[in-house]
């Protein structure tokens, strides 16, 4: 954290007040979600008083431990039938690779995910979105769900 403040000019209690929103915001989402991993309510009181864990990061700024599994039948559209009902269809999909030199280059800047931000313009071109924001399938809100086909 104070790397990330020194390099943009961040106030550190400014940053500490914008990770407790998060975090109770966070949390707040997830009382009101049945499949959440945390389903209660945290005032900004306790987020901002619980215990560092890594350098200025308290408990509540770091996520949950949890064990899960997925799994994904990856077939062409036209079979997706053949399995189920409901079937997603993935209309863009990157991956994208660096030379995994952050840490032995002390000029690589790990404030940036630029390979994260490649693989989303990517995959936004795949699916033919030009304005991501704007092109959002469903209303924001903190229950709402996306369609089941968009994916």
């Amino acid at each position: 954290m104070p790397s990330y403040a020194h390099k943009y000019g961040v106030d550190m209690d400014e940053l500490k007040s914008v990770l407790t929103h998060i975090a109770w915001k966070n949390h707040r989402n997830g009382a009101v979600n049945p499949r959440a991993q945390f389903q209660k309510e945290v005032s900004r009181e306790k987020i901002a008083a619980s215990p560092r864990v890594a350098g200025e990061l308290g408990v509540f700024d770091c996520s949950g431990v949890s064990d899960g599994a997925a799994a994904v039948i990856l077939c062409r559209a036209e079979d997706a039938s053949r399995y189920t009902d409901t079937p997603l269809y993935v209309k863009g999909l990157s991956f994208v690779a660096g030379p995994a030199a952050g840490v032995i280059d002390p000029e690589y800047d790990l404030h940036q995910l630029r390979r994260g931000g490649a693989a989303a313009a990517d995959a936004y071109q795949q699916a033919g979105i030009t304005d991501p924001r704007a092109q959002w399938p469903w209303p924001r809100s903190t229950t709402a769900s996306p369609p089941p086909s968009w994916c």
